[in-house]
């Protein structure tokens, strides 16, 4: 993958004792100048408040200031009451007094400095009151936030986050994956799961979905691997596995193909889905001989796999243009007919059209059987439509519509349900200004609490990455009037993989972005995920 540039950072941290905990009234990401609102409590009686703005710079294009510099401010907020707690209004600051360029300095969690002394973690916070956070055991090229989920899944009845770190080391096999679980509510507790079988190059952790696998009520996590090896020369056959709730101390099943195919990567794409009436999920798995040539007479194919206790159920839907389109490069699945029973939408990225090649599509499976595909009304070459899917009724009628990101045209696609009129989607571009690669990755999630649900839409780039500007970012369409709203944009976070949920339990989704090329702590494409509030 393209691994982006470190651009220009600012964290800002409340100058607060250890034990003091920090409110943002304001929930999304604010303007220089605009106000917000904070509340600290249980911090001591008396004490003096201050906020301390941390930049983190990159190379400057001319090399007019030192690489790296930091730069650090201090803004007095007052002192707290006698119960240790404080409430305080005030505009954004912008750096124009320490960098002579206005940036914003945004508010990004807080770390213990009483007094305003050094932060203890200058790195802790990014954005919101959750952080930017690193891996527990980071690497050059581990590549942490190639996939996100979140769910209970360790067991404490918070929700967590995991996050895949595909090319990290696991006992000397490098590129083996590793996910971290980074548990709720504080998301400081890390658990950290790694194939039954660490392999060189398996890539653990490519793909993550949340489910209930065996019905009992509780979140399990299942993993993709596609790098997997069988049985020479079955190479890259790809797993996937299951680890039952409580993640990471109750066991995992491991299920290969039953009829393994060399080079076809199964794992690179999961999903939940409700298929019958059992109370278990079933688990949606793609195969889509990711960067590979496809044998002759072999195409790429979806598995649905299904709970039995034993040895799963195994089906499997195949790709209809029987070429090598990338079929399967990534799924949902959602009921859009209204009959209580998910259909599943598959992406092909890389399929072609006669004169346009890469254009791209989506297919729509009902019980198995392929019941639509659509193209773009204008199909062109190297657009990529079906990067990215997702399905969700955003119109309130009841009825599952289709969300799919068209990569090089810089938006996603909505398909409203029934019709999926292909001639009319509604367009979805990154609201950001600059940013590029719309449709990197979509959710749909109720992100403001209405009630509805909304759009969201990953933009990976910019066109302009440098010093000061914030490169990517994911936009909200609001509920049914679609209003665009930027989410989160943030200058060390390019958002590749993308997932939604309250964490909070305030009705309110937080949106969790994986950048894999970040490079944290100097360690090049060591990745780190970002938790919005």
């Amino acid at each position: 993958m393209e691994r982006p540039l470190r651009t220009a950072a600012a964290v800002l941290a409340l100058a607060v004792p250890a034990s003091a905990q920090l409110h943002f009234v304001q929930k999304t990401p604010a303007e220089i100048g605009a106000a917000m609102t904070l509340e600290i409590t249980n911090a001591l009686p008396g004490t003096p408040l201050y906020l301390l703005g941390w930049g983190a710079l990159g190379p400057v294009p001319g090399g007019s200031m030192p690489p790296y510099l930091g730069v650090r401010m201090i803004l007095p907020l007052g002192t707290s009451n006698g119960s240790g707690a404080l409430t305080v209004a005030l505009p954004i600051p912008d750096s124009s007094a320490l960098l002579g360029q206005v940036l914003p300095m945004r508010i990004k969690g807080f770390g213990a400095a009483p007094g305003g002394g050094t932060l203890s973690n200058p790195l802790a916070a990014w954005f919101g009151p959750h952080p930017v956070s690193v891996s527990p055991t980071p690497e050059s090229s581990g590549s942490l936030g190639w996939s996100v989920a979140i769910g209970d899944f360790v067991g404490t009845s918070a929700v967590d986050v995991a996050v895949g770190a595909v090319l990290e080391t696991v006992s000397g096999a490098f590129g083996a994956g590793k996910v971290h679980i980074y548990a709720g509510p504080s998301f400081t507790s890390i658990t950290t799961i790694t194939s039954p079988a660490p392999s060189i190059g398996g890539d653990f952790g490519w793909a993550l979905t949340a489910l209930d696998w065996n019905g009992d009520g509780a979140t399990d996590l299942a993993v993709g691997e596609p790098g997997k090896d069988g049985l020479f020369p079955l190479t890259n056959i790809g797993a996937v596995h299951v680890f039952v709730h409580p993640v990471g101390s109750a066991g995992v099943s491991t299920y290969t193909d039953p009829t393994p195919v060399a080079l076809e990567q199964m794992g690179v794409s999961l999903a939940a889905a409700t298929l019958d009436l059992t109370p278990s999920d079933e688990l949606v798995v793609g195969a889509s001989f990711h960067g590979a040539s496809q044998p002759p007479g072999v195409f790429a194919k979806v598995k649905i796999l299904g709970y039995t206790g034993g040895v799963p159920t195994f089906s499997e839907v195949s790709d209809p243009t029987l070429a090598e389109g990338l079929f399967g490069h990534c799924v949902a699945a959602g009921d859009v007919d209204g009959d209580g029973f998910d259909e599943v939408l598959v992406g092909e990225p890389n399929h072609d059209e006669p004169g346009a090649f890469d254009c791209g599509a989506v297919h729509l499976f009902d019980g198995g059987v392929l019941s639509l595909t659509l193209i773009d009304d204008a199909p062109a070459t190297g657009e990529k439509l079906g990067t990215s899917v997702a399905i969700g009724d955003l119109d309130g009628d009841g009825l599952g519509d289709l969300l799919t990101g068209v990569l090089l045209e810089n938006q996603a696609q909505l398909y409203l349900a029934p019709s999926f009129t292909a001639a009319t989607p509604i367009l979805l571009p990154p609201a950001h200004p600059g940013d590029i690669h719309g449709g990197r990755a979509v959710a749909i999630a109720d992100v403001n609490g209405d009630g509805k649900l909304d759009a969201l839409v990953a933009a990976g780039s910019c066109t302009g990455p440098g010093f000061g500007v914030v490169c990517g970012s994911v936009t909200a369409y609001l509920g049914l009037s679609l209003a665009a709203t930027t989410y989160v944009a943030d200058s060390e976070i390019l958002p590749w993989a993308l997932a939604a949920g309250d964490v909070d339990g305030d009705g309110r989704a937080e949106i969790a972005v994986g950048h894999p090329g970040a490079s944290p702590m100097f360690l090049s494409g060591a990745g780190a995920f970002l938790l919005s509030e």
